[in-house]
């Protein structure tokens, strides 16, 4: 007998939604830095970094109502 827990089919999409928000908040941050140390290197405007926030936070939201929800549901 195997202790691995089961996997189910959508597994993957809910770890690949919070990969995905890990690596907006990345972009994100990272973007941040670069415009406060070098910002002559490029320009994007306030408007496309609240985009970028708001789709990361819903995503990051997202993941972990899925997780959860798979977490409760389990005996």
């Amino acid at each position: 007998m195997s202790d691995s827990p089961r996997k189910t089919p959508g597994n993957g999409a809910r770890r690949g939604l919070m990969w995905l928000a890990l690596g907006l908040f990345a972009v994100f941050f990272l973007n941040v830095a670069m415009q406060r140390f070098w910002p002559e290197l490029y320009g994007i405007t306030p408007v496309l970094e609240a985009v970028l926030l708001v789709i990361a936070t819903a995503s990051f939201i997202s993941g972990c109502l899925r997780l959860e929800s798979r977490q409760s549901s389990t005996p």
